[in-house]
């Protein structure tokens, strides 16, 4: 925000970048089968806002590759139901790899839970985060259950699963 002088209307000056934004959404109903922490790895495509001249995100096997450096809003939507029985409970996870996907962490979750058969339930993930290097850092929708739960994610071809980054600041 600028000033040209007292009694002059504020400004905002153009930023590189910022509000640049993609999403990663699953295309298709994704079921869970009582799994430690993993990556989804199908029925995902990117959507992109191209006004910045390339798009901001790809997907490969799960694998989330940013093209451009920067601090991010990331947020991670769930869409899901208890699938085959009562109290099926999972916890979606923003997973980050700093060495190109060989290993992930967890840097943001929540939990949800559908306490009957077919009880939806949504979770969101919100996360800032400054990605510093676009070639080792790669993210991934994440998630995990308990050892029987089974869990339905729903893709339907919109944004009902989905990871968003929304581009706000240089790094």
């Amino acid at each position: 925000l600028t000033s040209a002088g007292a009694g002059a209307q504020p400004a905002f000056e153009a930023s590189a970048k910022i509000g640049d934004a993609g999403q990663i959404y699953l295309t298709g109903d994704y079921l869970i089968d009582g799994t430690a922490a993993a990556n989804l790895t199908a029925n995902l495509t990117a959507y992109n806002n191209t006004a910045y001249g390339s798009a901001l995100l790809s997907v490969s096997s799960g694998t989330i590759t940013f093209a451009r450096t920067g601090w991010y809003h990331l947020i991670y939507q769930v869409s899901a139901a208890a699938y085959s029985g009562a109290g099926r409970a999972m916890s979606a996870i923003i997973g980050k790899s700093t060495d190109s996907g060989s290993n992930w962490s967890s840097i943001a979750y929540s939990d949800g839970e559908g306490t009957d058969v077919s009880d939806k339930f949504n979770i969101c993930v919100h996360l800032i985060a400054d990605i510093t290097n676009v070639s080792t850092e790669k993210f991934a929708m994440r998630y995990t259950t308990g050892v029987a739960d089974k869990v339905v994610l729903y893709g339907t071809g919109q944004s009902v699963t989905s990871f968003t980054a929304i581009r706000i600041g240089d790094t």
